[in-house]
């Protein structure tokens, strides 16, 4: 179809009519404008072009720092009000206010390199339309302007999609438009909003990636992006009474002090105080969608915790409102979940009571810091474990296997959580006695002087045999899925049961197990992780 920017006027005078202006009546008009051959975007062009298809609309500063308002705004006033409205009727919820603004950046059909935005006055929205792979926005939010580009890392970057929604970020930072990933591992990264939950956790659960493997995008890509030009108390005031009548936000201080103090600052490569402490900060960029937290029902908000609370989220989700803080507090609101302290300690008021909470959790991941909490280690529930290491080491050599024990004896229940990668066939239980050689020689020929009640799992036929009476465990084809999940063994006077996440068996051991002291214990041929939960009674 032959572009001409009359058509694109024309069909914009037509859609204005609308009440409502969607993006596929934005993405009709980008579709008729020609764009200019624009070579003085040096910052910009990819490298081997000499141009780039973009044009700005509305304010502009030129080389002799006077900021005048461009031709085709004027020209094709009804294209740019198209964009105007549509802009301020497809704000993002939670946007209450509106964005403030001077200009619009209309591109076609290239991917910025990297790049800072030397012109700009305030912060800008970005939006991609079209039919295309690729494209997705590449951010630095730490980039304080300190360095080179070319030396800022690929792993201090972020990728957003902006054909998905809106994004709010600082051009002044560095950013580019990259193509298609061939990293599959690598997750489009979403900044948290007040009252937006599923946009928050997908920013606590962010990738980032590491240096990209980039291809040129396939598909015509469009994008818009909205920004306030510097200087631009300079304008000529009929101008400034045009772009009004178009349905410009016209800037001013208190506007843009608002948007500039939703995103975080750029502080390089320093942390600030309550990185320090584990807290979230302000992100440097913001990406808003989702359904409200206030439309949520408490059944609803429930089971999304389930799935996504961490103590890592936990202090940035209470921050959002008082609502979700109360859920986070909840013990329905862990039920079912695999708490990992490993890497996390708690901080801040009543922070050595924050366990109790987990306490219907599947399972806790045992951290450096559980074994000096007395309250953890005093709690009738929670009974904190750990395998006995000698130089960080908890492997020990018996009879050619590897041995793992316990430190300190436990309920007769023990929890582990395997790593990606698990032995073809390996032993799990409890045993009486914490000895290397002790467990070995129970699991092969028997002791009188000790007990070992456990399985041997079998990960190649998918099999799990009790070792006390060598009865085979029923329905037993869960241990195909064993790695990276959490098995727990429990025995009483009569049964042994293991369950794995939502599945268990259990088969009759018949022996005594009264008055014997019961370790963690588990043998393997080479070495897997296998990490030490605590026993919830």
């Amino acid at each position: 179809m032959p572009r001409s920017r009359r058509a694109a006027q024309k069909l914009a005078v037509d859609l204005l009519e609308n009440s409502f202006i969607t993006d596929a009546d934005v993405l009709a008009v980008l579709e008729h404008w020609y764009f200019k051959m624009n070579s003085k975007r040096v910052n910009l062009i990819p490298v081997g072009a000499n141009f780039v298809h973009s044009d700005t609309l509305g304010l502009v500063k030129t080389r002799t720092g006077t900021v005048v308002m461009t031709r085709v705004t004027s020209k094709y006033r009804a294209v740019f009000t198209l964009m105007c409205r549509w802009l301020r009727g497809n704000m993002p919820k939670g946007f209450d206010i509106p964005f403030p603004m001077t200009s619009i950046s209309v591109n076609y059909g290239y991917a910025a390199r990297k790049h800072r935005d030397s012109n700009n006055g305030g912060p800008s929205f970005a939006k991609a339309l079209g039919n295309f792979v690729g494209g997705q926005l590449t951010y630095w939010a730490c980039d304080n302007g300190e360095c080179s580009i070319q030396d800022l890392r690929d792993a201090d970057s972020a990728t957003y999609d902006t054909r998905r929604q809106m994004v709010l970020f600082d051009g002044g930072r560095c950013h580019m438009v990259v193509g298609e990933r061939n990293e599959s591992k690598t997750k489009l990264c979403t900044c948290f909003q007040e009252k937006n939950l599923y946009a928050f956790f997908r920013s606590a659960r962010a990738v980032w990636p590491s240096v990209p493997k980039v291809q040129p995008f396939t598909g015509e890509r469009y994008s818009l992006v909205f920004f306030t030009a510097s200087d631009y108390q300079k304008t000529r005031g009929s101008d400034i009474t045009f772009l009004q009548d178009c349905g410009m936000t016209w800037p001013n201080e208190a506007l843009l002090t608002h948007y500039i103090s939703l995103l975080g600052p750029a502080r390089g490569k320093c942390r600030s105080i309550r990185a320090c402490f584990g807290y979230a900060e302000r992100s440097g960029a913001l990406q808003i969608s989702g359904t409200p937290l206030s439309s949520l029902s408490n059944e609803v908000l429930r089971s999304i915790l389930q799935h996504h609370l961490t103590p890592q989220s936990m202090a940035g989700a209470c921050s959002l409102s008082a609502k979700l803080k109360q859920f986070c507090y909840d013990r329905d609101s862990w039920k079912g979940s695999v708490v990992d302290v490993r890497k996390s300690k708690p901080a801040g008021h009543k922070a050595h009571l924050h366990f109790k909470i987990w306490e219907k959790a599947l399972a806790v991941v045992s951290g450096p810091w559980c074994h000096a909490n007395v309250s953890l280690l005093m709690s009738p529930t929670f009974t904190p474990w750990r395998w006995v290491q000698k130089k960080g080491n908890p492997f020990f050599k018996s009879c050619g296997k590897l041995v793992c024990a316990s430190q300190s004896p436990v309920p007769k229940k023990m929890t582990v959580k395997f790593g990606a990668e698990v032995c073809s066939m390996c032993v799990i239980g409890l045993c009486s006695s914490r000895e290397p050689g002790n467990i070995t020689q129970c699991v092969a020929r028997g002791s009188k002087k000790h007990l070992f009640s456990g399985l041997l799992l079998d990960t190649s036929d998918n099999t799990a045999t009790c070792l006390m009476n060598e009865a085979e465990m029923p329905d037993a084809a869960f241990i195909s899925t064993i790695p990276q999940k959490v098995l727990t063994i429990s025995v009483d006077d009569e049964h042994l049961r293991a369950t794995l996440g939502n599945s268990s068996a259990c088969v009759f051991h018949g022996q005594c197990l009264d008055g014997k002291s019961f370790y963690a214990a588990a043998i393997m041929e080479k070495k897997c992780e296998l990490d030490p939960c605590w026993t919830i009674v």
